[in-house]
């Protein structure tokens, strides 16, 4: 066994069925074709390719994209809460339920290029300044043609929503216009900036500093896209409610001719070839629908009960849990290709093992250890962060109820993280088995299930903690 793996060469060892038998696989019979997968299968159970991080460099590796994930996750958090005092969101309230499956969309789609970054660093594909040129050129235009129809599909599901529920008659069609051309324009916008940005972070760190790309990119990914999102979507915003005077829609209707008419028919050219097109669709369709949720519950808590404050600490409890679990994802779906198992094998054990929560948290793997940790570091992270949201917003009045209100929360938390590592092995090795890679559509399903179970454990908080409220007059 250590004789026949020696021979094969390093790349073939992690690239998977692809690289191993690309040369045969044109000109060679079928005979030797399938004696090549089968060797393929049988390297396929050999351990040594499973990551090996230890307990002390997995916590370092991760500890600067959590502060970053978490401190975007809180700024997020703070200018959701800031903004609705904001012209924007004032004179087009229905806007806000746009903002919790928007930062969610953009989230699963820099997320689930992050972790496939992550597999193509740790395979080696991303070597040098050539490789860095053909994946641009490869994911940048397919990226950009998902963020336009899904952010404008997103919105014309918005307004939809938002017209069949108003029964005042607020939501003109000019209102309906703006909110649609803002979304667009911040999601093509954003993509490509954050995108680019995540390209060179990953081969700066991995290439030059042997950092795992697997540990930090997905949280850095997520927490910059929602700050960044964020800011522009009430920058496009605001702008629009001021050049559009009276029924003058011309900027409005530029912008949407722009990106709809001009940006995605030349995205849609640049890669019409490309076999991603039947890659992860389906699942960002259902993290928008979940996501959907957890916006309406985000305008049901603020527009209805008057929770002001829950714009607060939203992004916070769904952000952060989302981007730890972006981790364990990634890791996971490296680790299967790097296992050499061809896809629809599980390697390791069965399906049915992996459905066993006992294996999650139980066992003696990486991932089982992982998972450990980042249960036990859960209330730590939480509670530091939730501190900080806390002093930031110090004009907030818990209504003597402070205690009561953080060991809720910090339950809430853990619960929150412990439902979503388990949903996270079965997810990952239910879509292995069935075909899919999973770095195209776990993360996508993780995140937006994370800011659905988010934002109905923070419901509980605050009916257990009773709702808190803030002074906006002092807000700044």
């Amino acid at each position: 066994m250590v004789t026949m793996e020696n021979e094969v060469p390093n790349s073939s060892r992690i690239h998977g069925k692809d690289t191993i038998c690309q040369d045969i696989s044109d000109n060679s019979q079928d005979g030797d074709l399938e004696n090549c997968m089968t060797d393929r299968t049988q390297l396929s159970y050999d351990k040594r390719d499973l990551p090996d991080d230890s307990t002390s460099s997995f916590l370092i590796s991760t500890l600067a994209s959590l502060l970053i994930a978490g401190l975007g996750s809180i700024f997020s958090g703070w200018l959701i809460n800031w903004a609705q005092n904001k012209e924007f969101l004032k004179e087009i309230p229905d806007a806000l339920m746009l903002v919790t499956p928007l930062l969610g969309l953009k989230g699963n789609l820099e997320m689930t290029f992050a972790s496939k970054l992550g597999t193509l660093s740790n395979t080696g594909e991303i070597d040098d300044c050539l490789m860095v040129r053909r994946l641009i050129k490869r994911y940048i235009p397919f990226l950009q043609v998902q963020s336009i129809l899904f952010s404008l599909l997103l919105a014309v599901l918005c307004v939809v929503v938002a017209a069949a529920f108003d029964e005042k008659g607020k939501l003109s069609t000019q209102s309906a216009l703006i909110i649609i051309a803002s979304a667009i324009a911040t999601a093509s916008i954003s993509s490509f900036i954050i995108e680019m940005f995540l390209i060179a972070l990953v081969f700066t760190l991995s290439h030059f500093f042997g950092i795992d790309s697997d540990n930090f990119a997905t949280p850095v990914a997520a927490s910059c896209g929602d700050f960044g999102t964020f800011l522009l979507f009430m920058g496009f915003g605001t702008l629009q409610l001021k050049s559009d005077q009276g029924d003058d829609l011309w900027p409005t209707v530029t912008i949407l001719l722009f990106f709809v008419l001009y940006i995605l028919p030349m995205m849609v050219y640049m890669n019409y070839k490309s076999k991603q097109w039947n890659s992860g669709w389906w699942a960002i369709i259902v993290a928008m629908v979940l996501s959907g949720a957890g916006g309406w519950i985000l305008k049901y808590a603020v527009n209805t009960l008057k929770w002001t404050t829950f714009s607060t600490f939203q992004p916070l409890i769904a952000g952060l849990a989302g981007n730890r679990i972006s981790v364990q994802s990634s890791r996971i779906s490296t680790s299967l290709v790097r296992s050499r198992a061809p896809i629809g094998t599980i390697p390791y054990g069965t399906l049915r093992e992996k459905f066993n929560p006992c294996s999650t948290f139980c066992g003696l793997g990486v991932h089982t250890k992982m998972s450990r940790l980042l249960v036990m570091t859960t209330i730590p992270a939480q509670l530091l962060f939730l501190f900080i949201t806390i002093w930031l917003n110090s004009e907030i009045d818990y209504n003597n109820s402070l205690v009561w209100f953080i060991l809720s929360y910090l339950a809430a938390g853990l619960i929150q993280m412990i439902v979503l590592l388990y949903f996270c092995q079965c997810i990952v090795y239910l879509l292995w088995r069935i075909g899919c890679d999973p770095d195209s559509s776990a993360i996508p399903l993780l995140t937006s299930f994370s800011d659905l179970i988010g934002s109905v454990l923070l419901l509980g908080v605050y009916l257990i903690a009773k709702p808190v409220t803030t002074n906006h007059d002092n807000c700044l």
